[in-house]
Order: C-alpha cells, then sequence, then structure tokens
C-alpha cells in the first residue's frame, strides 16, 4: 500500500515468553516455533495458533492497550466515496472478544498511544483527515488538538507515535501517496513538549513511519519504509535507525541499526524488557515480524498469515483488514512492588487482595514498613497462600529516619494464627529487594506505596538513579484540597509518621509521580455492615473478614484509601487529577508533615487526585475480587 502506516511502540511492561498470533474465528495453521540463531531463545510458545478477532476493517493500524484493559485501534477509510470516509476508532474488549466503535470519524487516526494520565493520544494522517496529534479523554470522549502546523504551514500525514516519561510526545510525518498538497518542505520525525512547543527533531529519514523508545527511554529508533513508489527510479529502502535522546529531548544521529533487503520493508515496532526490536515486516512473499537485538542483530522471525501493519505487546498484530492476537494473552500485566504497612488500618489486606486477583497485575513483591513489620510481612503472607501465590516479602524499616515511631503495633496480627502463614523472613534487605528489582526492570515498575514513606525514602537516598527508572509512583498520601474529613486529623498519617522520608520522596524526580489523598479517598467507604455483606462467601476474604473485626472495634467503617490508590494503577481515568508541585513541612512541630499544595499546571513535578468516580472505583475493584473463587 502506498498509504502512511502506524506502528506500535511500547506497551508497558512488554513480555519475553511468547507472542503466540490469534487471529480471530477463523483458526490458522500453528506457525510453531519462530526461527532462531544462535542460542536465542524462542519467541513463539511451543503449538501457538492464529485466531482473526477482527476482519471488517479498510485497514486497520494502530492497536494500543488501553488503561481499561481494552484495546484501541485505528481502522483507515481511505475512499471519498466510503461511509465515514475518514476513518473509525475501534474497541476490543477481551472480556467479551467483541469489537464496537470507539469513535467515528476519527479524522483519519492512524497510531494511537496513551499518556500518563490516561488520554488517547491519536496521529491523525492526511486523506480527509486531521493531519495533526490529538489527545481524547476516555471518560468524557472530549478531544483536543495538541500540533497541527508546523512554522505556519500543516502538517504532512502524521503517522506513528510515541509518549516518553515527561510527557512529550515523538512523532513521524511522512507523506504516502498524493503529495500535492503536501506544505511541509520535509518528511520529519517531531517533538511536541508537554508546554506545547513543537520542534523538528531530523529530516535525515526518507520516510519516517514506526517510532518507538528503549526501556531506558535513552534511545529512539524510527524506521524508514520507503516504497519507492513516489519515485519509481528510486528502489524501495527500508531501515531502522537509532538516535541517542540527549536530556534537553533533542536527539543526536546514533546509526542505521539494520537495513532490510529487497521488498522487506519496516512498519510498527514494539520493544520488549530486554531492548528487543519487534518489526512488522511488510513483505508479500513472506509476511511476519523480525526480532531485532539493541545490536542490529535479527535473532528470530515470526510468521503471520497476512502482511502485517502494525504489531503491539499483548501478542497483538495489525494486519490491513484486522486484527490478530495470541490466543492467552488478553491484557497486559502491569510490574508493580507494593509497600504496605498492613496490620494497622484494614484497608492495606483489601488493597492486596484486590492486586492478587487482578490479571493485569504482576505483583513482585512487598514490603513492609512501622512497627512489628515482620508481623506485618506474616499478615501479607496469609493472604498470598490464601490466594495461592508465591509473592517475594521483606519487612523493612521499623523507624522513621530522625522521628520516634508512632505507629508501634500491628494490631491485626492478634487474629493470624488460624490463617496459615510465613514467619521467617529476611530481615534487613528490602530496601536492596526494591532496587535490585527496580534496576532488573527499568522503566517497567509502578512502585505502590500506601504507607508511611520510611522505605521509599531510604531507597531513593541508597540509589539516587531509582526515582528515575521507575514506570512510576503511585501513592495514598497527603491532604491537597479539602478540610481533613471528621475523625482524621489536619494531616494525613502516612505523610506525618515519617516527615522527613515523605520530603526525600516528593522531591525524587519520578517520571509519573502520583498521589491520591485523604481528600478524596474517603468518599469510599462501606459501613461493617456493607463490608460484610459485600465480601462474605469470597475464599480470600476470609481471613480479611476476621482481621476488619479488630479495625471496627475502633472505627465505625473501612474507608477504601489504599484499594483507590491500587485501582489507579491500572485505570488512572477512576480519579481526576491536578498537576502542581507539592511541599513536606518538618517545622513547626504541629505542621510536621503536612503536604502543603502549589498548583503548576503542565510544569508540575506531581498529579494530585482531585476527585473519584466512586460509583465506577467500587465497580471496577467488586468486579475484579469477584473473578476469584468464592
Amino acid at each position: 500500500m502506498k498509504f502512511g502506516r502506524a506502528a506500535m511502540r511500547t506497551i508497558a511492561g512488554a513480555f519475553l515468553g511468547a507472542i503466540g498470533l490469534l487471529c480471530g474465528s477463523s483458526v490458522f495453521p500453528a506457525p510453531g516455533t519462530a526461527a532462531a540463531q544462535d542460542d536465542s531463545p524462542a519467541i513463539l510458545a511451543p503449538g501457538a495458533r492464529v485466531v482473526r478477532l477482527f476482519h471488517e476493517g479498510s485497514f486497520t493500524e494502530g492497536p494500543a492497550m488501553g488503561p481499561d484493559g481494552c484495546v484501541y485501534f485505528s481502522d483507515l477509510t481511505f475512499e471519498p466515496d466510503t461511509t465515514g470516509a475518514d476513518g473509525h476508532i475501534w474497541k476490543f474488549d477481551p472480556a467479551t472478544g467483541t469489537c464496537t466503535i470507539f469513535r467515528s470519524p476519527s479524522g483519519m487516526s492512524n497510531g494511537i498511544e496513551f499518556d500518563a494520565g490516561g488520554r488517547m493520544i491519536v496521529a491523525q494522517g492526511s486523506d480527509f483527515g486531521g493531519r495533526g496529534i490529538v489527545a481524547i479523554d476516555l471518560v468524557t470522549g472530549k478531544g483536543g488538538i495538541l500540533a497541527s502546523h508546523f512554522k505556519g504551514q500543516p502538517l504532512n500525514s502524521p503517522n506513528d507515535l510515541v509518549v516518553d516519561g515527561k510527557g512529550r510526545v515523538y512523532f513521524t510525518d511522512p507523506r504516502y501517496g498524493d503529495q500535492t498538497s503536501m506544505k511541509q518542505p520535509v518528511m520529519g520525525v517531531y517533538r511536541l513538549d508537554r508546554n506545547g512547543a513543537l520542534t523538528l527533531i531530523t529530516e535525515r529519514i526518507p520516510m519516517p513511519n514506526g517510532i518507538a523508545l528503549s526501556p531506558d527511554q535513552r534511545t529512539l529508533y524510527v524506521a524508514c519504509n520507503d516504497e519507492g513508489v513516489e519515485d519509481e527510479s528510486r528502489p524501495p529502502e527500508g531501515s531502522i535507525s537509532s538516535f541517542d535522546i540527549l536530556p534537553d529531548g533533542s536527539v543526536q544521529f546514533h546509526a542505521v541499526l539494520i537495513r532490510f533487503a529487497g521488498t522487506r520493508l519496516p512498519d510498527g515496532i514494539a520493544i520488549d524488557a530486554r531492548g528487543n526490536l519487534y518489526v512488522a515486516i511488510r513483505d508479500e512473499a513472506k509476511p511476519g515480524v523480525g526480532v531485532i537485538t539493541p545490536a542490529g542483530a535479527e535473532i528470530a522471525w515470526i510468521p503471520v498469515p497476512e502482511v502485517p501493519s502494525n504489531v503491539a505487546f499483548g501478542g497483538l498484530v495489525c494486519c490491513p483488514l484486522g486484527l490478530i492476537q495470541h490466543w492467552t494473552i488478553c491484557m497486559n500485566r502491569i510490574k508493580v512492588i507494593l509497600d504496605t504497612d498492613i496490620g494497622s488500618d484494614i484497608d492495606d489486606a483489601v488493597a492486596l487482595a484486590y492486586l492478587l486477583e487482578h490479571p493485569g497485575c504482576d505483583l513482585l513483591g512487598i514490603t513492609t514498613v512501622t512497627g512489628e513489620a515482620v508481623k506485618r510481612a506474616s499478615l501479607a503472607s496469609a493472604l498470598c497462600r490464601r490466594a495461592g501465590k508465591e509473592i517475594p516479602i521483606y519487612p523493612g524499616a521499623e523507624h522513621p529516619l530522625l522521628t520516634e515511631q508512632k505507629q508501634l503495633y500491628a494490631q491485626q496480627a492478634a487474629a493470624l494464627e488460624p490463617w496459615p502463614h510465613q514467619k521467617e523472613f529476611p530481615v534487613g534487605e528490602a530496601v536492596e529487594f526494591m532496587r535490585r528489582t527496580i534496576r532488573r526492570y527499568p522503566g517497567e515498575v509502578v512502585l505502590l506505596t500506601v504507607a508511611p514513606l520510611t522505605n521509599i525514602g531510604l531507597l531513593f537516598l541508597v540509589d539516587s538513579e531509582i526515582p528515575r527508572l521507575l514506570k512510576g509512583l503511585v501513592m495514598m498520601c497527603g491532604r491537597f484540597f479539602d478540610p481533613p474529613p471528621k475523625g482524621y486529623g489536619a494531616i494525613e498519617w502516612n505523610a506525618r509518621v515519617d516527615a522527613y522520608a515523605t520530603r526525600i520522596v516528593y522531591r525524587a524526580p519520578v517520571r509519573v509521580h502520583r498521589s491520591i489523598g485523604l481528600d478524596v479517598t474517603h468518599r469510599v467507604s462501606m459501613s461493617p455492615p456493607e463490608f460484610r455483606q459485600a465480601f462474605a462467601g469470597y475464599r480470600l476474604f476470609d481471613p480479611i473478614l476476621e482481621w476488619a473485626e479488630i479495625w471496627f472495634k475502633d472505627w465505625p467503617g473501612t474507608t477504601f484509601h489504599d484499594p483507590l490508590a491500587a485501582a489507579v494503577v491500572f485505570d488512572p481515568t477512576l480519579c481526576s487529577f491536578r498537576r502542581g508541585n507539592v511541599r513536606i513541612a518538618t517545622e513547626p512541630e504541629e505542621s510536621f508533615g503536612a503536604t502543603e499544595w502549589t498548583p503548576e499546571d503542565e510544569a508540575g513535578a506531581h498529579e494530585v487526585a482531585a476527585h473519584v468516580n466512586a460509583a465506577r472505583f467500587f465497580e471496577q475493584y467488586l468486579s475484579v475480587i469477584g473473578k476469584g473463587a468464592r
């Protein structure tokens, strides 16, 4: 095809084990194990098969996993007399196996990505399209134009895009087909900053198409997909080039990573945790996905039954008329480390239950903090065993950095004995476990902290690079807008218990620094009778219901502080967020730990929750728990 083609970017977490390929209701012959050179591991699972999921499209493109666990993809319609001549965005729901229209017309949407706030960022092409970059709110459906012109002239035909950890959008702007309306002098690659500034970062790629970031976000990859059809004297050119990303977001050409021979033309790119590139190769004679190392060696080949235009993790591949997907994977799993003071407020246990049952959660480990950290670790282990999962658990710091401990005991441990649990743990290794794990998966781990911040403060002190290596930091911490709810102190507990550690954490340069504060979490609560009724009969909740009775002796119900923070990891749209800067007071004594909020629009380092959709939160939470055994 001579039309624009987008690529799929890194979908958080990337997997290494298998990309089985599924494609709808028709079953194709099993492709078996991908061809691999040297001693490289097989990419496909043995016996993997393909089943077509969708085949109604004109030319499908840009698959992306949304924060709601659904897959969104573009359908480009090129003919002016076609119904919906400027394209559609479809939504595939893995839970029902159905595709429905999400947005039509789409302005000829091509590449799709989601930013840290859960917004859909879309590249709109030409051929009756918007020729720009737009943002769409998944909840309200409202859209806005982020960029459409450069130096006073319209863009060519934005094709593919990727969003980095700082919220900057890198996109390609080629022009396939009719170029008579093309106003830009080059086909370039651009960077769109959060303040709206648009910069041409390179024009050395003749026909830039797919684009992707390395896991450490230090390298930008750009595919050249030049069919040569606009100039018949020029042979087709297919290659992937790498660029070093400099601190200011500009790029410096590094190398041509790989050149493809003959009619093999690269399109979409996805990148796994080891930095390998998975490239959709448009070749009528041999369609498939090539696996390329960061050094440029092709180590494996994944055959597909149709010429692919896009590839995404979760096993998704777009072909001109449809969508194919791995039959064992329905949604991307997010790597999570949980830091908790389970054993005091019952909501920590309720949050852990959610993580253990969530199909999209890859819980890498649990650390505990504050007094009786070992007993807290035992409580966490009881739930993990009840769920049938072996999760690494590390007791952490029992004492704040500079002050006396305000939370000495894990009261719910009094009801621990009837439940099988671990009693011996590696003591003193919590910070090293977090440091080692985050470095093992750079750019992939969400650190979820629902406790006083001593462990996290120590982690950031021990290894100052860790904040930049996180995918994100999500915290139940602080109070930012409203007066304290009835029964609560003026200063939120997690921030107050170790204010010096809290200050360290808020000063850390984390790419997504998100807080869910007390003034929002208090809006999601249950009375003791509601709590007992909601969770009676769920096997995982048997111990939690017993532990909750200890909590109910002193509190008139359960507030879902920590479960809301956990749910936001997987669906940020449950809350609306405001951006700004948070300062932590460490004096005078009566203000110790106060979270002082200054709104800064797009320039702020922190995102804090302003509102929550309580009904949707409970619906989602109960849906996840309902997947477990009764």
